[in-house]
C-alpha cells in the first residue's frame, strides 16, 4: 500500500501569525547586523576608475598601486589632530585645478584650520607605466570637513602609521581637476593623472559618527539578534 502525503497549508490563524513574526524578526536581525558597519562607523560608495583596498604600510612611489591602473582609496580610521593645521579646502562645494608642481590653481578652494578627531580617507594614484589619466566619484557617509592635496597639508596630517612620500610631487599637479558636490558629501575626481614618477595623494577628512548613532545601531542589532533567537525556540 502506498501512502500519499499532502502538505496542506496551516490555516490556524495563530500559526500563520507566528510564522510571519518569525520571518519579520529574522529579517530585522539580518538588516540590523548589516547596517551597523556601514551606517554607524562610516564608509563610502564608489564609481568610476577607483577601487578600495586595506590600508597599506607603504605608500611611497611604486609600493602600492592597482594592477588595473585604477585610483586607490583606503580608510585610515579616526585620526586625532592635536595641533591645529591648515588644509587646502573646507569641504564646501567647489571646483579646483592643480598647478605644477602641486597645489591649487583656482580661487574656489577655501583653506581651513582643522583639529580634533576626523574619519580620514586616503586617495592614492600611482602607476609604474606611462602617463595615465583616470576619473572617479566618491560619496561619503558623513560630510567632508577638510581636504588636503598639497604636500605641506598632507605631511601635517600623516598620522595613521602608513609611510608616505615626502615630496613636492605628491599632491595635485597640472591637469588635475577635482570638485566637491552633493552638499559636501561627494568628491568628484574629474581627471587626475600620473606619469610613472610623481604620485597623486588626496586626504579627505570627514565627520566621525556621533556615539549616540553608533550605540543606537548597535542596540538595534542586539535587539534584532535576541528576538531572532527567541523566535527560533
Amino acid at each position: 500500500m502506498v501512502h500519499r502525503f499532502i502538505n496542506l497549508p496551516n490555516r490556524h490563524p495563530q500559526g500563520k501569525e507566528t510564522h510571519n513574526m518569525r520571518t519579520y524578526l529574522s529579517t530585522l536581525a539580518v538588516a540590523a547586523a548589516l547596517l551597523v558597519p556601514a551606517s554607524a562607523f562610516g564608509g563610502f560608495t564608489l564609481s568610476g576608475d577607483i577601487e578600495a583596498i586595506a590600508q597599506p604600510t607603504d605608500a611611497t612611489p611604486g609600493a602600492t598601486y592597482s594592477t588595473n591602473d585604477n585610483i586607490l582609496i583606503w580608510s585610515e580610521g579616526v585620526i586625532d589632530i592635536t595641533t591645529a593645521v591648515t588644509v587646502n579646502h573646507d569641504g564646501s562645494e567647489a571646483t579646483m585645478q592643480g598647478i605644477a608642481p602641486n597645489g591649487v590653481g583656482s580661487s574656489n578652494n577655501v583653506p581651513t584650520s582643522v583639529s580634533g578627531e576626523y574619519q580620514s580617507y586616503m586617495i592614492h594614484f600611482d602607476t609604474p607605466g606611462s602617463l595615465t589619466y583616470k576619473s572617479a566619484t566618491i560619496t561619503f557617509d558623513t560630510p567632508i570637513l577638510g581636504i588636503a592635496f598639497e604636500n605641506p597639508a598632507l605631511l601635517a596630517t600623516d598620522l595613521s602609521g602608513t609611510t608616505y612620500w615626502n615630496s613636492g610631487d605628491r599632491g595635485l599637479e597640472g591637469g588635475d581637476f577635482i570638485q566637491v558636490t552633493n552638499g559636501g558629501y561627494t568628491l568628484v575626481l574629474d581627471v587626475i593623472g600620473v606619469n610613472g614618477v610623481a604620485i597623486d595623494n588626496i586626504r579627505v577628512l570627514t565627520a566621525v559618527p556621533e556615539m549616540t548613532t553608533i550605540l543606537s545601531w548597535a542596540g538595534l542589532a542586539g535587539i534584532g539578534c535576541v528576538l531572532y533567537r527567541r523566535s527560533r525556540k
